[in-house]
Formats: structure tokens, sequence, C-alpha cells
């Protein structure tokens, strides 16, 4: 998992949390498994000033549980309930998969690398291994 504080643009100053934690960016690198909280990706647009114009700026989140590719659970503040940061791509394939009738939160998912014609090489998210109920790291391995 790819952790990064995150900073003000315009300072560069290290942002916190309100109780004085540092504010991380986290995203999926190759090999990291999670498994969502919920059927949800979060998304959340705003407007922002970019050289003077106006855009619209979109976000996507996704809350779970996840592991990197040796098996650690990963932490964050102190909690292993991490809101990771997903392109719009990575999004999209989850909104697909809830489409179809996929439980998010009862699925094991990996993070995989693919080719993009046009972006070269990516980081996909696809299922691991599919179950019903909703499951912990220790079901999946028995």
């Amino acid at each position: 998992m790819e952790m990064n504080q995150i900073k003000n643009t315009k300072t560069g100053e290290a942002m916190t949390t309100k109780e004085g934690e540092p504010l991380m960016s986290l995203k999926f690198e190759i090999g990291d498994e999670f498994i969502p909280m919920s059927n949800t990706v979060f998304e959340k647009t705003r407007e922002v000033l970019v050289k003077g114009k106006k855009q619209q700026i979109t976000n996507y989140t996704l809350k779970c549980h996840a592991r990197d590719k040796n098996g650690t659970v990963l932490k964050c503040g102190g909690t292993d309930e991490l809101f990771v940061t997903i392109t719009k791509a990575q999004a999209d394939s989850l909104k697909k998969k809830i489409e179809a009738g996929v439980q998010l939160s009862q699925n094991l998912f990996v993070a995989y690398k693919y080719e993009s014609k046009n972006y070269g090489a990516q980081v996909g998210l696809g299922l691991k291994k599919a179950q019903t109920p909703p499951k912990s790291f220790e079901d999946f391995e028995a």
C-alpha cells in the first residue's frame, strides 16, 4: 500500500486531523488484497481553480480492510479500517461488479498490474475469491 502524507498545495505544510494525526493518502499497490467494508464506492465532486479556470474534480474512495502481498494487515492511524483513494477506472470497475449483483463486502479482491493502451502500466482491482457471507482474511485462508 502506498501511503503518503497529504500536504497543502499552496504552503507545502503537512495536513493533520482534528486529533493532530497526520492526514494520509492511501493507494493500492500490485499484490495488495482487500475486503471492502460496504457495497459503496464513495464519490466526491468539487469545483477547484486550476490556472485561473474553474474545473470539476472527482475523487473516489473505498472503505476497506487490507493487507499487503506478504499478508501483513495494513493499518493507518491505529485502525485497520482504511479509506483508500482509487482511480476513476478502478471505481468504474467496482461499480460494474455492484450492478452485476456482486456484494463487494462478501469478497476478497486483489490489486493486479495490467497494460493500458493509453496510459501504460496500471493497477486494476479484481476478485480473488468469491464468497457469499461477509468474511475476514482468516476465513479466506481456511
